[in-house]
């Protein structure tokens, strides 16, 4: 569910919208992921009740480089402590916070950041970007989850930083050399793919609730498309 919105990471979830050159990556994506039946109601209310605090996340800061240090260490699973050089304020989002981290050696993550209300929030985009990532190919960039969970009272989402040009809305120029078209043709290649392999099982929706920016998005399983696309894209909006 949800999948044209959250793939176009390659290119249209930026971590800041970039006019020209190098930029790096994330937005608010509508999110996907598989969940047992009988906790979906908990986290069906742990998200709606978490859209509300969103924007509590603009009143905080980054946690402080001697907490933040041992907890990176423990989501990328290394085995000596971590020298965090750099802590780089990024924008393109509405609702997180969100960072550029730098290492000592060098290496570059991005960091989103909201109250502790909002993990639920944090936890299906992940869901969703390992989701897209097994059907995503070239020129769409996936951004690779590698550690969700609360620090100092903060819900955070780490991924990789993706260095990534701008993309030109003409065929043939921007990113990957194919520009905006290269996007479409890869959208419509994640779906062939996903589609092809019977994830679905020839149905729509996803087997949880989620939300696309701040509002609640219906993930239902129908069999049918439009009806689909009407009663749990559509009308919520309305």
């Amino acid at each position: 569910a949800g999948t044209a919105t959250a793939l176009v990471m390659g290119f249209q979830q930026l971590h800041r919208e970039p006019f020209f050159g190098q930029q790096s990556s994330s937005g608010e994506a509508s999110h996907a992921g598989p969940h047992h039946h009988h906790i979906h109601h908990h986290i069906h209310t742990a998200i709606h009740g978490a859209m509300l605090a969103a924007p509590s996340a603009w009143l905080m800061g980054l946690p402080p480089a001697n907490l933040l240090a041992p907890w990176l260490q423990q989501q990328l699973g290394e085995d000596g402590p971590l020298e965090l050089v750099a802590q780089r304020p990024v924008g393109g989002g509405c609702i997180h916070r969100a960072w550029q981290l730098e290492l000592a050696d060098g290496r570059q993550w991005f960091l989103k950041g909201n109250g502790a209300e909002a993990l639920p929030l944090l936890l299906a985009e992940a869901e969703g970007l390992r989701a897209i990532a097994r059907w995503a190919r070239l020129p769409l960039l996936v951004p690779e989850p590698l550690g969700v969970g609360l620090l100092a009272g903060q819900a955070l989402l780490l991924l990789r930083w993706l260095v990534l040009d701008g993309a030109s809305s003409s065929r043939g120029s921007g990113a990957g050399g194919d520009g905006w078209f290269g996007v479409g043709a890869g959208l419509a290649a994640l779906h062939w793919a996903s589609a092809e392999a019977g994830a679905s099982e020839g149905r729509f929706g996803w087997s949880r609730d989620n939300v696309i920016g701040s509002s609640p998005q219906i993930n239902r399983w129908d069999t049918n498309w439009a009806r689909f696309f009407v009663d749990c894209r559509l009308e919520p909006q309305l």
